[in-house]
């Protein structure tokens, strides 16, 4: 029988689908093992060899991306960094000038060609910055003008110290003054210059050498330094040194693929043309910020392998059955006197890793707790060999009901008239208030005293 010819302006119906083979449970067995395998939602306290060493990887890069958000991070430190560069480069020839007239355009040519992928563009871009830079000077722009340009050169320090202290979780903030004193250091370049004068020779021979380490070296120390002085906080030489490295070679790793994407695939002068500059040093200046952050996370984890291990290499949001049962309350309440009692025994402050060693609820969920008692005025953070707690106030001025209030204090908005949770509540509220009435920390404390003194059984 012949094919009935379609109306005109009717579309033929499409031949139906093969229906989907259903995955079996097999298949999917094998891929639930793959995947708890590969990301755990259970901690694995006994992980030892290369099972440990990837479950450490992958706690430092759920930290990265999910936990703090490098991504966004990454961005906000990139759009500084196009305001900034300008007036730092502006700063860095006032600096460099004193050595002596014709050294800025070297000096800066090694300094593009070491953080820039492409020679060529490396180039181009010293020649953009100088031109613009010279700009910057008191006489060209006058006091007020140059001091509104020393305010935008230090955005991007100022965010990448912001930044640095959010994923150490430190709430303790430099003075302005000593904030100011470390940036116009780094932006003058004084001890880097002068070892640059220095080392020149050096470098020269290792240059003859063909050397390939040489990029990474230098790249490595000044990461490293970030990594152990950026904080506000104390970083022992090894983890920086951990992080520093790690960022360092991933840093040399990513120049080298993103100068054979833009020379083979992305190809900007034909679309941007004499713009094309823009996105390569945006594109590229994003990706560096993501691997710099990227160090820093690690030499956070390295400093805190014991609480990694204590969390069992899971990171706490990623498991299954996390701790949301215990209320924060309770938690800063017994984290508040095991500071008080530290502190009244001993005359020293409280880690955040000693903590989470006795309470073993989270690294992170200790460090938001603190960070709110930090915020109210119940704590302070001191600098010693690593940063410690004590209480902001004599134990008893610290009371366990404004703790508590703190963290399970107040009602939703917006309450229906005759809500009958509204008189329970209340009625509990009271209780708590009968119940705790005027008790300080003090009291507790002198609670803990007489419990150690009192003879046993």
């Amino acid at each position: 029988m012949a094919d009935q010819p379609q109306p005109e302006g009717e579309e033929a119906p499409s031949p139906p689908s093969p229906p989907r083979r259903p995955i079996s449970a097999r298949a999917r067995a094998a891929f639930a093992a793959v995947r708890d395998y590969l990301s755990p939602t259970e901690p694995q306290p006994h992980a030892a060899g290369a099972r440990r060493i990837w479950l450490i990887i992958a706690y430092t890069f759920r930290r990265w991306l999910i936990e703090d958000r490098a991504t966004a991070l990454a961005a906000s430190l990139s759009l500084q960094t196009l305001l900034s560069v300008v007036p730092v480069a502006g700063l860095l020839l006032t600096g460099i000038g004193l050595l002596g007239e014709g050294r800025s355009q070297a000096v800066f040519e090694d300094i593009s060609r070491l953080l820039i992928p492409d020679p060529e563009r490396a180039h181009r871009i010293t020649e953009a910055i100088l031109g613009l830079a010279h700009n910057i000077s008191v006489e060209r722009l006058g006091v007020w003008g140059f001091l509104s340009a020393l305010v935008v050169a230090s955005l991007v320090f100022t965010t990448l110290e912001k930044t640095v202290n959010r994923i150490w979780r430190v709430t303790r903030q430099r003075s302005t003054v000593s904030r100011f004193t470390m940036f116009y250091t780094l932006a003058t370049l004084g001890p880097l210059i002068v070892f640059y004068s220095l080392a020149q020779p050096v470098f020269a021979a290792i240059d003859r050498m063909s050397l390939a380490f040489t990029p990474i070296l230098t790249t490595s120390v000044g990461l490293i330094l970030l990594n152990r002085f950026m904080p506000a906080t104390s970083v022992r030489w090894r983890p920086a040194l951990i992080g520093g490295l790690g960022s360092a070679v991933l840093f040399e790793i990513g120049k080298r693929g993103f100068a054979a994407y833009i020379s083979v695939i992305a190809n900007y002068e034909s679309v941007y043309g004499s713009l094309a500059l823009l996105p390569v040093f945006m594109i590229w200046t994003y990706c560096s910020w993501l691997l710099i952050l990227l160090g820093v996370e690690l030499a956070h984890v390295a400093q805190h392998i014991n609480v990694v291990a204590h969390d069992g290499y899971v990171h706490a949001s990623a498991r299954s059955g996390a701790h949301g049962d215990i209320g924060a309350g309770r938690i800063a309440a017994r984290i508040m006197l095991a500071i008080c009692d530290h502190f009244d025994r001993h005359h020293a402050g409280s880690t955040i890793p000693q903590l989470e060693a006795r309470y073993q609820i989270g690294f992170t969920r200790i460090a938001g707790i603190i960070e709110r008692l930090a915020a109210a005025g119940f704590l302070i953070e001191t600098s010693a060999e690593e940063t410690s707690l004590i209480p902001a106030r004599p134990f008893d001025q610290i009371k366990v009901s404004e703790l508590l209030a703190l963290f399970e204090g107040g009602d939703v908005p917006g309450l229906r008239q005759g809500d009958p949770l509204t008189e329970l509540f209340l009625r509990r509220d009271a209780q708590d208030a009968a119940l705790l009435g005027g008790l300080t920390f003090q009291d507790l404390i002198l609670r803990a005293r007489r419990d150690r003194q009192r003879p046993g059984p």
